[in-house]
């Protein structure tokens, strides 16, 4: 009789968690390369909107509102900072960071009086995509 090695059946029921710091160095991550692509697009195509220079109090309203986006979206970061550090399935974790990255690269869109009717969609995208996942997210649920 030899003895074998092998490894433990894999379980459908137990998925599989990945370290807090992980997690939470990708949505840095992700969030800084989503605002600075935004940012990299915008500035390489030229699609710096010419409506600011004729209205600069409509381009007021705009980086107003592109600074309340700035900061739903750092609201955003905080609950997931704290919600990453939690255990987590790596589908879930993803999704999240997707989101997010979805709100900054929008938002340094916005700011910057660029494609906003996009970038508006774009937010709100990533703004229900996270309001759905922590709905549906089932932790911190009494047993």
């Amino acid at each position: 009789m030899t003895a074998t090695l092998s490894s433990p059946p894999l379980s459908l029921s137990a998925p599989r968690l990945a370290a807090p710091w992980r997690w939470r160095t990708m949505l840095l991550m992700a969030a800084i390369a989503a605002a600075a692509a935004a940012v990299a697009i915008v500035t390489t195509t030229g699609a710096v909107s010419a409506r600011a220079a004729e209205e600069p109090d409509w381009a007021r309203l705009m980086l107003g509102m592109a600074a309340i986006k700035a900061v739903l979206a750092a609201a955003a970061a905080a609950v997931l900072w704290w919600r990453l550090g939690q255990p987590i399935t790596k589908r879930l974790a993803a999704a999240y960071i997707g989101g997010l990255s979805l709100m900054a690269g929008s938002t340094a869109a916005m700011a910057m009086l660029a494609v906003i009717p996009a970038a508006a969609i774009a937010f709100h995208a990533g703004e229900i995509t996270l309001l759905l996942l922590a709905w549906r997210d089932g932790a911190g649920r009494m047993k």
